[in-house]
């Protein structure tokens, strides 16, 4: 028995050895695959370790994330991590089934219960070389902080269609005004206005209102 439990101990090392919780202190992600320096044992400190992402889904976590460090067959001259976590700005509170995208900064991105999507940030800039395609019966902004002299500005044109590619309706229930002045401002003077009759005097105002 002895002499069985002298040949496990060398395989029992290395499965102890293999796998280790750890404390990420820096991160060099300029090539294909992230690379860490992570801080493991008590005064372990690995260098070059290669974090492996999910396709499509990068991020670069904050020094003092935590991860699981797996050291292939117990070497522990090359370690890998598989996943990363930072307890600190990890969003909490989510239910049954709901998934986030966040970041150190609050900004995130939830899919949520009730088919809804939450988007929180600062500034959203969207780039898109061919088109924005929305289809929805009801689409709000609101922006009372906005930079512009109204609540929403647009640079260039507007075009109104229907659903079925002809010309649509612009319905405000403010005033609408262009660099000249408000519709009311327009309506007014066409109400109030006449003209210069050539037997002499001015004529009365137009027959209809507008």
């Amino acid at each position: 028995m002895k002499e069985f439990r002298k040949l496990l101990e060398p395989l029992k090392r290395r499965i102890l050895m293999s796998i280790s919780r750890a404390v990420i202190e820096t991160i060099k992600d300029d090539q294909g695959i992230q690379s860490m320096q992570a801080s493991l044992l008590a005064d372990e400190v690995q260098d070059d370790m290669e974090r492996f992402q999910n396709y499509g889904l990068t991020s670069h976590p904050p020094k003092g994330s935590e991860g699981i460090a797996v050291f292939p067959g117990g070497d522990r001259s090359h370690g890998l991590l598989i996943v990363v976590d930072n307890r600190k700005y990890r969003l909490k509170g989510l239910q049954e089934g709901e998934v986030a995208l966040y970041s150190d900064e609050g900004d995130y991105i939830k899919l949520k219960r009730g088919n809804q999507i939450e988007i929180v940030t600062q500034t959203l800039t969207i780039n898109a070389t061919s088109a924005v395609n929305i289809t929805t019966p009801s689409f709000n902004v609101t922006a009372p902080n906005s930079n512009f002299i109204g609540n929403v500005g647009i640079a260039g044109g507007l075009a109104m269609l229907n659903s079925n590619g002809g010309s649509g309706d612009i319905n405000a229930s403010g005033q609408v005004s262009d660099h000249t002045g408000s519709m009311d401002q327009m309506r007014g003077i066409y109400n109030g206005h006449n003209h210069s009759d050539p037997q002499g005097g001015t004529t009365g105002g137009p027959n209809q209102s507008m």
